[in-house]
């Protein structure tokens, strides 16, 4: 507790500044992110406000090739984000040692302040921070981009403070890039992981896309698992203001005598009525931030982008009935500033096993990051 409350006190403290000390350098910082949400699950209405986000940083670097970053969450399930040591000697090649994202998909290996939705689709299946060795590759040829990367990973930072059971996972991924401009990219990839479980059950469920729906729309849960194994394939291209992203995922769930397969999918395209292009970063193979051609504090009247995604989770099989969701999603964007981002979004759920379950959400997202 004492480092945190430390942390704290020098980010209030730096307000996002950076500072540089011969060859070193602190950036301190952090986000906020406000929800309020109108529900409607079937035929049962209510409406519910919070703060989504919050939370600090401090990065910086230790030596040329050893930096640090340390990132506390005070809203959610897990505290500690990204707590890690990286270490790039080795050109073309970044490790990395402690608390950080498996390397698992491209929307959720995305920063939640560049997602284009306010949560992430259905097929984010069971992918989280945790305490690993991760090495990273890159490389380029002409305008190709390959990129590496595999890790092993045990509990998160979390479970370990609350000597809680976790699980022990082998996780890898590959892309490839063709960059034919700065906005003009072709992006597919594959992942794969397998876990080994100490915990007795795996649990799994959906909220809609919204984190103020109470209750889980679809969920299931296996008991005496053995191990699980994910593969997912994605796909993704900017064409100037227009985007394209999709992602399947597999995931399958293993016990002493039999082993369940679930999946899930996602489709979206965005459009910048403003001219704007979704930014790519290469190296990670994520998009990142979003820079407004003419932002709010330069009279501009910031960037406009309108998106349509179509989303599905399937839970059931053999004896695990689950249930089977399709979410059909439309957001507006408005990009002030790079750094402060307004939402507005609407979702249709719908419950495709015949239990004549559905649900509307409609919600605004006010989002800053220093």
């Amino acid at each position: 507790m004492k480092i945190v409350i430390i942390l704290c006190s020098f980010i209030l403290y730096a307000h996002a500044a950076t500072f540089e000390r011969g060859e070193s350098k602190i950036e301190a910082g952090g986000q906020i992110v406000a929800d309020t949400a109108w529900i409607d699950d079937s035929g049962h209405s209510y409406h519910d406000s919070k703060i989504r986000r919050a939370r600090v940083y401090l990065k910086g670097d230790i030596t040329k090739y050893l930096s640090y970053e340390l990132e506390y969450s005070f809203t959610g399930k897990n505290d500690w984000k990204d707590v890690y040591l990286k270490y790039t000697g080795f050109p073309g090649w970044m490790i990395y040692a402690g608390n950080i994202k498996e390397p698992f998909g491209l929307e959720a290996l995305t920063s939640s302040k560049y997602n284009t939705f306010m949560e992430r689709a259905l097929a984010d299946f069971y992918n989280s921070r945790k305490i690993g060795l991760l090495i990273k590759g890159y490389q380029k040829s002409d305008n190709n981009v390959v990129t590496y990367a595999l890790g092993g990973f045990g509990k998160s930072l979390d479970e370990a403070i609350d000597h809680k059971q976790g699980e022990n996972s082998l996780v890898g991924r590959v892309t490839y890039t063709k960059i034919v401009s700065k906005d003009q990219i072709y992006h597919v990839g594959l992942s794969a992981s397998y876990t080994t479980h100490d915990k007795d059950s795996v649990k799994l469920s959906s909220d809609i896309g919204s984190s103020l729906y109470k209750g889980s729309f679809i969920k299931t849960k296996v008991k005496k698992v053995d191990h699980t194994k994910r593969i997912g394939l994605e796909s993704a291209l900017v064409s100037g203001a227009f985007s394209f992203q999709g992602e399947y995922v597999a995931y399958a769930i293993a016990k002493q005598f039999v082993t369940y397969n679930f999946s899930g999918w996602y489709a979206q395209a965005s459009w910048f009525l403003t001219g704007e292009s979704r930014k790519y970063k290469a190296k990670s193979a994520v998009f990142s931030r979003v820079k407004p051609l003419k932002p709010v504090d330069k009279g501009g009247y910031g960037a406009v982008e309108v998106a349509l995604r179509v989303t599905q989770l399937d839970l059931s099989d053999k004896d695990e009935n689950g249930g089977k969701e399709r979410d059909l999603s439309l957001d507006v964007n408005w990009y002030l500033k790079s750094n402060l981002r307004l939402m507005a979004e609407y979702t249709y759920a719908d419950e495709l096993t015949g239990k004549s379950k559905d649900a509307n959400v409609f919600q605004l997202r006010a989002q800053y990051d220093f």
